[in-house]
């Protein structure tokens, strides 16, 4: 009698092929999945950039289009990232073949491992491209680099686990739909409010602020607790 084969694979091998696979389900249509939101960004750009050119200076010596372009490119991160997860759980359940990856002996680990992975991937591409399309209109400085990716990858990894948890959870194209709604919305209503405290000891410590909306206590306004009292970039340089 013959001896039995035994076939060893590597426990990373089913991770591995569910990520290649999700990879490939938004590269082989980059035009779509990642030069579309580079282009929608680009636009955005242009239109808001140089029509409020010299109007509008958000901080002392930062241009508007160099305080939106980090704006637009963490836009863009966020959205695919949930959009990858979200669609590609989607469109395996409403064709059908979402049992072929359900049968094979993946962990609950592989799966969340390798769908989290391939929208974080694909969430910091989108930025990456958004960013690199744009660099060349305006005047960016990336005084803390490893900040910036730091929050591309915790951000696209948040979003990338509620598109994984909307794909579970949705069972028609409407509900997602509705969600990704709701989530544009919410990263596009923005507001700018300017503040000037009226004490000028500027000592460097924290000092909090609240801010609501007179006469409508139902509404919440997000904005940061609280700043250092450090002195404005103006004091700084006539000193």
């Amino acid at each position: 009698m013959g001896t039995p084969i035994t076939h060893h694979s590597s426990p990373i091998t089913g991770f591995y092929t569910l990520f290649y696979k999700e990879w490939l389900r938004f590269w082989k249509v980059s035009v779509q999945t990642i030069l579309a939101p580079v282009l929608t960004a680009l636009l955005f750009l242009v239109v808001f950039a140089y029509s409020l050119r010299g109007r509008i200076e958000v901080f002392p010596g930062v241009e508007y289009g160099a305080f939106l372009v980090p704006g637009l490119a963490m836009m863009s991160v966020l959205q695919n990232a949930f959009a990858n997860s979200s669609s590609s759980l989607m469109q395996s359940k409403m064709t059908g073949n979402i049992v072929f990856v359900l049968l094979p002996p993946f962990s609950h680990r592989e799966f969340f491992a390798a769908y989290l992975l391939a929208a974080v991937a694909r969430g910091l591409v989108v930025g990456a491209g958004v960013f690199v399309a744009t660099v060349w209109f305006v005047d960016l400085r990336l005084e803390h680099p490893l900040w910036v990716i730091g929050f591309a990858v915790l951000g696209s990894g948040v979003m990338g686990v509620l598109g994984i948890i909307a794909g579970i959870h949705s069972d028609k194209v409407d509900e997602l739909e509705g969600v990704y709604r709701e989530i544009a919305a919410e990263l596009k209503s923005q507001y700018y409010i300017s503040y000037e405290p009226s004490a000028t000891d500027w000592d460097g410590r924290w000092r909090k602020i609240e801010v609501r909306v007179k006469g409508r206590d139902e509404l919440i306004a997000r904005t940061r607790t609280g700043y250092y009292a450090f002195p404005p970039a103006s004091e700084t340089q006539q000193r």
